[in-house]
């Protein structure tokens, strides 16, 4: 039986088919999460553009992943900013990638630090009932708004009961929840026309589908994300599973 995630994934992957190259409004969402110069264009430092700082308060697993993910995701990355032409671009460091499972706070939903502390609280104590999952992931695409993900599956179901029970508990959480167990390699910065952006959307495509590895999580972690992308964190606690 196809698991649910997989349309899910496909719609968006079908849009950015359908959009067959990356317009100035579809990276402006992207290039909200990073410093901009006066003319709308990424800071770049140390050859990278620079993440903004936000407080984020997250619950996430495979922070870091097994050496042997980060270098497989990396090298993805490197292969499909080249077939891009090398655009402006970001990628996330290999030791940065994680999957988020919940957020207690986001850039544009804030809440109170009496919210915050209930939610992990609460969240530690459930986490607890949460047996050890397994995320098997398929080969990466790209998004309409220039993001590049991996998108994983988690088919026993215990994470997504684990959302719901948050959901339909906590009285305060930002509304804006990942529904889906993927981890991002990055985001292109700018507009790309439809010469630029074919060679990797017929790669991707006949790749769809593939899968490229499977990681058991017995760890999940609560985060103070002080900068995008992990750059600037702060482990609250760790639990075991």
């Amino acid at each position: 039986m196809e698991n649910p995630l997989e349309q899910k994934y496909r719609t968006v992957w079908e849009t950015t088919l359908r959009n067959k190259h990356l317009a100035p409004r579809d990276v402006s969402g992207s290039k909200f999460f990073f410093e901009l110069n006066s003319d709308e264009t990424p800071k770049i430092a140390n050859g990278s553009p620079i993440p903004r700082r936000f407080n984020t308060y997250a619950l996430v697993c495979c922070l870091p992943f097994p050496e042997y993910f980060q270098k497989m995701f990396e090298d993805y990355w490197k292969k499909f900013i080249t077939l891009l032409g090398n655009p402006i671009s970001y990628g996330v460091k290999p030791q940065n990638r994680h999957v988020e499972i919940f957020l207690f706070q986001r850039p544009e939903e804030v809440f109170s630090q009496e919210q915050i502390q209930a939610g992990i609280k609460y969240s530690l104590s459930v986490g607890r009932e949460l047996p050890p999952f397994k995320i098997s992931f398929h080969y990466p695409f790209i998004t309409p708004d220039g993001t590049i993900v991996v998108p994983g599956f988690e088919d026993a179901g215990a994470v997504e009961e684990f959302r719901l029970k948050l959901r339909g508990t906590l009285p305060a959480y930002p509304k804006k929840q990942s529904q889906w167990f993927h981890t991002s390699l990055g985001r292109i910065l700018e507009p790309l026309d439809e010469i630029k952006m074919a060679p990797l959307l017929r790669h991707m495509e006949s790749n769809w589908g593939e899968t490229i590895g499977e990681v058991t999580v017995n760890t999940l972690l609560w985060t103070w994300e002080k900068q995008w992308y992990m750059e600037d964190k702060e482990i609250l606690a760790t639990l075991k599973i």
